[in-house]
């Protein structure tokens, strides 16, 4: 069960990352940043990515819950 607590604690970063993006209209990244109206492209993209990475966060914790 801890293990699940983790990964969703895991999954907090990339929620918050894509939530701030939204809101500010600004995706930050290791690279740099990409701003919705001169890269929206690029700004969707890493958006779907952070969605994604989040997503498959909590199916780790929901398989590790389930199956222990």
């Amino acid at each position: 069960m801890l293990l699940a607590v983790v990964f969703l604690l895991v999954s907090a970063l990339p929620v918050w990352l894509a939530t701030d993006g939204v809101r500010t209209g600004v995706v930050r990244m290791r690279g740099g940043s990409y701003s919705r109206s001169k890269e929206p492209v690029f700004f969707w993209i890493i958006e779907a990515l952070y969605g994604g990475l989040a997503a498959y966060c909590w199916y780790l914790a929901l398989d590790v819950s389930l199956t222990q």
